[in-house]
């Protein structure tokens, strides 16, 4: 079992907070929802869904199982569900971008980033806002789920949505920042992995909101109609919560992985160490002869620090052993991208 370890928020980016004096507790959720954010990459099909036994967490958890899933190929979304019947625990893990320059990866490059797009109405957002919906609703208050061994577990509702996570990696952790931003999804944990920042989202979203409600009032004022702030909120798809009381968003991010220090996050966020091997060095700019297995021989000639940085982004950073371990005190991508932000 791994020792866990404190992270100091002085080594957190934030473009607004300081948290130099404060410190966040890395625990098993964490660990679990790093590796479940990994498991979403795969699929389970019925006759071949096995259990999941988590190796670097307390066994006291016991097995995971497979709920439910979700595969949208018209936008790109992906989510699966987790079960521990042992914690009470259900753990929604959105799948990320599948990085790679072959046709699928390039495909599923592209239809990520077109579901996320305004001119698509955010699809990826809303078919993730309707699954949440449908899990808290119709899978968890409903107080029993079958899992893939077929056994039925039934279990207090009440405590299954206190103890409810979602996570995700990169897009997927993007998606879990937008779901967990929800006025009324702010008591979920969400736990996000080399994630896009979501703010620049919520800030268009809210601006949008707001331009709807001042409409609506001029509208119902104009008809001499009464105004329910309930009955508008019914007619609105995306309802953020005040920045302020978002505090159940925590955000990992490895030092020099590009995607998570691209844009400002939703939530705290922490920049954990990167395995040895993946950071960049000066010399990492100089092309060479570089083999997938790390030696300096063949015929492909290639700069180092791009196949860094694509190692650094991959999900496995936070399944491994060493994963949130505090950073050295060394220049980091998303140091120098915070500052060029502020």
């Amino acid at each position: 079992m791994l020792n866990f370890k404190n992270i100091l928020l002085k080594n957190s980016v934030d473009d607004n907070k300081d948290f130099s004096n404060k410190t966040a507790q890395i625990d098993d959720i964490t660990r679990i929802a790093a590796i479940l954010s990994d498991a979403a990459y795969n699929s389970y099909e019925n006759s071949d869904i096995n259990s999941l036994r988590l190796p670097c967490v307390s066994c006291k958890y016991g097995k995971w199982f497979v709920v439910n899933q979700r595969h949208d190929k018209t936008c790109g979304f992906d989510a699966i569900l987790f079960y521990n019947p042992v914690d009470t625990r259900f753990v929604l893990a959105f799948r990320g971008t599948e990085l790679g320059f072959n046709l699928r990866g390039l495909k599923d490059i592209f239809t990520d980033l077109f579901g996320l797009l305004p001119a698509n109405d955010f699809r990826q957002f809303r078919s993730a806002k309707f699954y949440v919906d449908y899990i808290k609703n119709s899978i968890i208050n409903s107080g029993e789920v079958t899992c893939n061994d077929h056994i039925k577990y039934r279990f207090n509702s009440k405590i299954a949505m206190q103890n409810f996570v979602i996570t995700g990696h990169s897009l997927g952790g993007t998606l879990a920042q937008l779901i967990g931003a929800q006025r009324d999804n702010t008591n979920i944990r969400v736990e996000t992995f080399n994630a896009l920042g979501a703010y620049r989202f919520l800030k268009k979203w809210t601006e949008i909101y707001s331009k709807n409600l001042s409409y609506a009032k001029e509208a119902a004022l104009k008809n001499k109609t009464p105004f329910s702030i309930e009955s508008f909120d019914k007619t609105q798809t995306f309802i953020f919560d005040r920045e302020e009381n978002i505090k159940n968003i925590t955000n990992y991010g490895t030092t020099w992985d590009i995607v998570s220090a691209s844009y400002k996050h939703i939530g705290r966020f922490v920049v954990v160490k990167l395995a040895e091997t993946y950071r960049v060095k000066l010399r990492d700019f100089l092309p060479r002869s570089h083999m997938s297995d790390g030696s300096l021989s063949g015929n492909k000639k290639m700069f180092p620090v791009m196949n860094k940085i694509l190692k650094g982004h991959e999900k496995s950073n936070f399944v491994e052993v060493g994963a949130f371990e505090l950073p050295d005190n060394c220049i980091n991508l998303q140091h120098i991208l915070s500052k060029i932000r502020r």
